[in-house]
């Protein structure tokens, strides 16, 4: 999929931050009061999308109860299959999976400050679901 946008968005192609990114950031920001789970990642991006940021990698799609992203599902089964998390609802990192989320964050600051500057402005305005405030957050 990024080949096509590559050719329909030339201009883009250095500034524009990939799905894996976009991830990155959230949970970066406000990763210590969330138990992050795909669906809510899914709900962050399109929040973010709401927000003005250029979501054009991610395709969220309508689900029952929320949201749903084909990215953001085969980014969380790629950090357990590879290591980086041990549980997928909430994602439950290991140590090597935070220093993962740490690099991903620099990588998409060194590509558009800017825009991650947005992101993390736009998360703290982020509607934390309340179950998620009472359980014990997996990101050490």
């Amino acid at each position: 999929m990024a080949t096509v946008i590559w050719k329909l968005y030339p201009e883009e192609r250095q500034t524009i931050l990939h799905p894996e990114q976009i991830i990155g950031v959230i949970i970066s920001t406000i990763a210590r009061e969330v138990n992050w789970d795909s669906d809510l990642l899914a709900k962050a991006i399109k929040f973010l999308k709401d927000g003005g940021i250029n979501t054009k990698l991610v395709d969220i799609r309508n689900a029952p109860g929320g949201y749903w992203s084909e990215e953001v599902e085969s980014f969380v089964t790629r950090l357990i299959l590879f290591g980086f998390a041990t549980r997928r609802k909430p994602i439950e990192f290991t140590k090597k999976g935070v220093k993962l989320i740490s690099e991903i964050n620099w990588d998409a600051e060194r590509r558009n400050t800017i825009e991650v500057k947005k992101i993390e402005k736009l998360m703290r305005g982020f509607p934390i679901p309340s179950v998620n405030q009472k359980r014990r957050a997996f990101f050490p």
